[in-house]
């Protein structure tokens, strides 16, 4: 889950370049980019107008002259904590992470109690995978905020990340504690009381589903709880609910051939809905075996190793698809 703010700005790539220089011939320029140019033209030392002009060009998914622009406006005025944060956001999306820590860092020297900006370095350093020094940020920021859901959110990613789930666990309780509507922190709290084999994951599942009642993931991991603890029959009505979410939801078609196979022992029922998986996903080499399975189970061998091999393909080393291959080369 580090699809956080930064991972909004990594979308916008860099698409083509050009020179800093401006174009002789303006005539065939958009009219606010040529209202910018006309103003740089009348005063060229307002490092504001510098500054409103790499924003345009970022929009414009021009990185080149957005940093050009951005770094004459830090050189007329660098005490403005935006320049420096508008530089990092565009070598964020170069996907030069080294120098974004050092743009975020001068803008903390700038404004050291902004919460937003002690929570970016944290996020940034969460990404890059330096779980220290995200941790470190992110206290600093709980520091000037205890109350900050968001900031004990962020704190439980960084901890799960680097192995410490106790004190995960105690960033996204006291997440929820302060937001009782914090969708992500109780997915995280199931998720992690789900690792750790206790039942109270299904309430924190429940409380999900009450903030996001269309939630197809939250309903997803419900029906896996009650699939864990060999409840076939709650967990196939919940992936029936999520089917009529979401006709096309992979996991859930792949499950109800699962327990169609499984359960019921139904080889015939259950090939059908692997097929689906599989064409819906065909790279789906679990589905692709599992269809090969049920061919082998309703007496058709040929197709069986057909699939198997395609499992293999697929995914090289498949285990149970070689086991597969091996029980018919027996027969």
């Amino acid at each position: 889950m580090k699809s956080l703010s930064f991972l909004l700005l990594a979308l916008l790539l860099i698409l083509f370049s050009c020179s800093g220089e401006q174009p002789a011939d303006q005539t065939n320029i958009p009219a606010d980019l040529k209202a910018l140019n006309e103003r740089i033209a009348k005063d060229s030392l307002n490092a504001e107008f510098y500054y409103d002009r790499s924003q345009y060009y970022f929009k414009s998914q021009d990185a080149v002259n957005a940093v050009m622009d951005i770094r004459k406006a830090i050189q007329l005025d660098s005490a403005k904590t935006k320049y420096h944060l508008a530089m990092g956001d565009y070598h964020f999306a170069m996907n030069k992470t080294g120098v974004t820590i050092q743009c975020l860092r001068k803008a903390a020297v700038l404004e050291p109690s902004n919460n937003e900006i002690l929570l970016k370095l944290g996020e940034l350093f969460y990404i890059v995978m330096k779980y220290d020094s995200a941790v470190f940020y992110v206290n600093r920021s709980l520091a000037l905020e205890e109350t900050n859901p968001k900031a004990h959110f962020q704190k439980g990613m960084i901890l799960k990340e680097s192995g410490d789930t106790t004190n995960a666990l105690i960033s996204f309780q006291t997440a929820v504690d302060q937001d009782q509507n914090y969708y992500d922190a109780f997915i995280q709290l199931g998720m992690l009381h789900e690792r750790m084999g206790n039942n109270i994951s299904l309430g924190y599942f429940d409380n999900a589903v009450r903030i996001l009642p269309n939630s197809t993931e939250a309903r997803y991991f419900k029906a896996m709880y009650f699939q864990s603890r060999g409840k076939s029959k709650e967990a196939g009505d919940i992936y029936d609910e999520i089917l009529k979410l979401d006709s096309a939801h992979v996991n859930s078609i792949y499950n109800k051939g699962f327990l169609l196979l499984e359960v019921e022992k139904n080889a015939g029922k259950a090939l059908r809905w692997f097929d689906r998986a599989y064409q819906l996903d065909p790279h789906y080499a679990d589905a692709i075996y599992m269809r090969g399975l049920c061919h082998e189970k309703t007496g058709d061998n040929q197709l069986a190793a057909k699939d198997y091999n395609a499992a293999l393909i697929l995914q090289p080393e498949h285990p149970q698809a070689l086991e597969g291959l091996k029980r018919l080369k027996v027969k």
